[in-house]
Parts: structure tokens; sequence; C-alpha cells
């Protein structure tokens, strides 16, 4: 259940709410598999994903580190990352909240937590506005009444983090390039309180600001006919080599920089930078580097 204060900012929350009493459904019930992105533009299936790369495992190499950090957290093991997947949702998805997703039978789609980490969490601050156990496994969704129809092909990129840049880098943008094999024009949905810059990565896969679904997940309820869905490509510090695809798009610069930038998080508190940050910042002075502190 929602905590108490979860429960009175959601009666504060704009718009208006209609309860309806839906079940849920894990997305692997649901989803069959093609062979490949243009057998997934052709399916028949409700939902259907290809797979780009299969699920594998990777050994982590420590960063190189000036002093003793008191905690080593590298697993010693291979870590697993994730199968990169795009799936596809044909008939009427209704997207609310933090990438849930309610389907026409008035079921939540449950989305895997290693396939979408950041996505779809019924345990989001978000979600517990819009989402309350009831008796049993069933969900009370609260999704707001007024509707948002889009009748063209959708890429579902929004997710936890967007108004960080870093996520951005590691997440978003590398799902994002994943959608690009989508052989029809289609729209990319965002949340509408990501901020502005957004826009230059989005301009960088080839998708001008026209193309793109600003989403007020707590004033409109989405509805969207042909909706695609990239899974991660990331779990914690593990990448799948495909994100190497979606960095190459970068812009390379001919000219040397005349501005370098070191964009340290030493100020952000004890659990949020490096232990040894003070010594990394003077290695990055020592080499010309101006120390920002965002």
């Amino acid at each position: 259940m929602p905590s108490r204060l979860n429960r009175l900012l959601w009666r504060l929350r704009p718009g208006r709410f209609v309860p309806t009493a839906c079940g849920t459904v894990p997305l692997e019930e649901l989803a069959r598999p093609v062979e490949s992105l243009a057998k997934l533009a052709t399916t028949k299936a409700e939902v259907a994903f290809a797979e780009l790369m299969p699920a594998r495992s990777v050994r982590l190499e420590r960063a190189f580190v000036v002093g003793q950090p008191a905690v080593d957290h590298f697993p010693r093991e291979p870590s697993p990352v994730p199968s990169v997947r795009l799936y596809r949702f044909q008939g009427e998805t209704r997207i609310f909240g933090k990438g849930l997703f309610l389907r026409a039978d008035n079921r939540v789609v449950l989305l895997p937590r290693f396939e979408f980490n950041e996505l779809g969490r019924l345990d989001y601050p978000a979600n517990a506005f819009s989402l309350e156990r009831q008796e049993g496994e069933a969900w009370i969704a609260r999704p707001p009444e007024r509707l948002h129809r889009v009748e063209e092909p959708c890429l579902y990129v929004a997710q936890g983090g967007e108004g960080i840049w870093g996520h951005w880098l590691v997440d978003i943008f590398p799902r994002l390039v994943m959608g690009l094999g989508i052989p029809a024009p289609f729209k990319v949905v965002i949340d509408a309180d990501t901020p502005a810059w957004c826009l230059h990565f989005l301009a960088m896969a080839g998708i001008d600001r026209s193309r793109v679904i600003r989403h007020d997940k707590f004033r409109t309820t989405l509805v969207v006919r042909d909706l695609y869905v990239p899974s991660f490509l990331r779990y914690g510090n593990a990448f799948s080599p495909l994100a190497n695809l979606a960095w190459g798009l970068a812009p390379v610069s001919p000219a040397p920089p005349s501005l370098r930038l070191y964009l340290s998080r030493s100020r952000a508190g004890r659990d949020a930078s490096l232990l040894t940050a003070p010594e990394i910042e003077a290695v990055a002075r020592r080499r010309g580097y101006r120390i920002v502190h965002p």
C-alpha cells in the first residue's frame, strides 16, 4: 500500500481519476518471439518481440582509482546482462504513471525487472499515486480520465531518471537507438517534465521535436494502438555490447575542445561520490580540466 503521505499527495495531484478494477499479467505470458525487426513490423500478434542480442555475462574490470577505496563494489564473478529486445504492443494500450501499460482487458503488464530495471515498477513513488494493492494480488488502477489518443506508431523511451544527463547517456539514448530499426514513421514518447536538453539527444538520433510526444503521466492517459518498447541495455554496472552502436552516433569534432570540464559529484554527499574524489580532481586539474560541481 502507498504510504499515508503518498495517498495524501495522490489526492492533490492534478487531473481527474476514475477508479478501475484491474489485474496484472507478466509480460512473459503475453509476448511472442519473432525472428527479426522486419517480422516484428508485420506480425499480427497482440504482443511480440524481436531479440537483438541474447542475454550474456560480462566480467567487470575495476576502474583505475588513485588511493585505496574503503569498499570495492565490483563483483568478482561475471555480471549478467539482459537480452536486448524490442517489444511491440498492438491493440489499445493505455499508458499512465511511470511506464504502466494497461491492456484492453484491464490488466497492467508487469515488466520483467531484469530487462526493465528502471521502468514499469509498481513500487515507484510516481506509480503509488495510480495504484493501490487491494485484496489478493489485484490492483486498482486510477489512470487520468483525460485521454490523448495517438494513431501513429509510438516508441516509448520514458523511464526513471529522465532529468539526469547520465541516465540519457547510459539508458535512454541506447534504448532510443535500438528503436531506429522500426520500418515506419513513429513518434517518441518521453515524460512531460524531461528537460529541454533531451532534444539534443533526440536530434543525434534523427528525431526532430515534431515527432516528440511529452506525456504528462499525472494529467493524461496516453492511448496508443501500435506501441514499441525497447528493453534496457544495462543492468547495474554491466552493459550490452550493443550500447556501442548508440554511442557511436555522437558527433565527433575534428578540432580539440577549447575547454576541458570535469563534472564532479564530490559535493553531492558522502554516498553519492567517489571516496577518492579529491585525489582524482587534483589529477584532472594538473591535466588542464576545470572542476565543475553541478
